[in-house]
């Protein structure tokens, strides 16, 4: 018998066709590395303020980032660049910002609305497009968003006394999360773009949220208007996993796969083969390309993505230049495996498996193959042919 090669693309092993369940499936961390890490720049600037900017950083502490308050008119580019999430408090002037953020490739929570429409967010016009309501303590939570995880849909006090609430009016592409009272129809008082979505101007480089909070409002945040923040902060920062599927509505096998990338903590984001394009790569860790996908749907539309790609297709393996192009001989599949030969020095690649034979199914499972690997390639693992 012969040996051949599992694939690896990036830093990722892919060993398995579509199958069964997984037999080793050792405990799953649930940290998973974006860039930035858990750095966040909290940008305020009023002395006036610093109560409720207090606040905002010992929230952001507690939900276990590595908190920088700084004032828009001395921080570094490289500070922003180096965060996973910066947070624009109202008391920063938004001449003060522009300049930072509006190019900026990071998620950023937003609370003063004139900037909203520099970043594209919303149109220009105060009092139609963007504004504040002076005296406000309750929002309109809006049914099944992940913007506000958690909360339930309707009315829902948020503040202990009246304090500013600002809003927005997004465009048709935004999540619109909770509304305040006295604001126009489109208002929103918590909205957010997913990355490389239109906006009213432009496509959000990053995830972007609107959030509610005036100047002086998180002083006065209850827990609810606490959950809401958090939630908010959750969304925007969370890492997403593109996961490329041949039918949304998942196979028993795909549907583990993308409960496995959830647990991981990422939040999935399914898309059909047929309809994906190297835009939807856009903002995402990680993109997944699952056995069920037809190989000439995806065909060479994610060859050049510059985001790291596990691929589970291995008609897919040629089209992404890991292998040649021969079936059976550049790349294939066998049925019947239920083991792997798990080779030393890969490093992170099979995680604490160490080396030597491991079963990785319960059952007899096809697995898929590459080999006329380039030199660079890091192999982890063979199979029995």
């Amino acid at each position: 018998m012969k040996k051949r090669t599992g694939i690896l693309l990036g830093v990722f092993l892919v060993v398995a066709g579509c199958g069964g369940p997984i037999e080793h499936q050792p405990a799953v961390e649930q940290a998973v590395a974006v860039s930035g890490g858990r750095n966040l720049t909290l940008l305020a600037a009023s002395a006036a303020s610093m109560g409720a900017d207090a606040a905002l950083a010992q929230r952001l502490a507690r939900l276990g980032f590595e908190v920088t308050v700084a004032d828009p008119r001395t921080v570094s580019s490289a500070q922003l660049k180096n965060s996973a999430v910066v947070v624009i408090s109202e008391s920063c002037l938004s001449e003060d910002v522009i300049p930072l953020v509006g190019s900026l490739t990071r998620p950023l929570v937003v609370m003063e609305p004139a900037v909203f429409d520099e970043l594209g967010m919303t149109g220009p016009r105060w009092a139609v497009d963007q504004g504040d309501v002076p005296s406000a303590t309750s929002l309109t939570i809006l049914a099944g968003q992940t913007l506000t995880e958690g909360a339930s849909a309707g009315l829902l006090t948020v503040t202990t006394s009246p304090n500013k609430f600002v809003w927005g009016a997004p465009g048709s592409s935004a999540i619109v999360a909770a509304r305040a009272p006295g604001t126009p129809a489109n208002a929103a008082a918590i909205f957010g773009y997913e990355a490389g979505a239109p906006m009213v101007s432009g496509a959000a480089p990053a995830r972007r949220v609107g959030f509610f909070a005036g100047r002086s409002t998180p002083g006065a945040f209850n827990e609810s208007g606490w959950n809401l923040f958090d939630a908010v902060v959750r969304w925007v920062s969370r890492p997403r996993a593109l996961f490329v599927v041949g039918d949304v509505n998942l196979s028993a096998a795909d549907r583990i796969l993308a409960d496995r990338l959830s647990a991981l903590g990422f939040a999935v984001v399914l898309k059909e083969a047929t309809k994906v394009e190297a835009g939807n790569a856009v903002g995402t860790a990680v993109v997944v390309i699952s056995e069920s996908v037809t190989s000439s749907d995806v065909g060479g539309r994610l060859t050049k993505v510059p985001t790291p790609i596990v691929v589970l297709e291995p008609s897919l393996f040629d089209d992404l230049k890991l292998t040649k192009s021969q079936w059976k001989r550049d790349y294939g599949d066998t049925a019947a495996q239920t083991d792997l030969s798990i080779l030393s020095d890969n490093g992170p690649l099979t995680g604490a498996l160490g080396s030597g034979t491991v079963r990785v199914t319960s059952t007899p499972q096809k697995f898929v193959w590459g080999r006329s690997l380039s030199s660079s390639a890091i192999r982890a693992a063979t199979i029995e042919i």
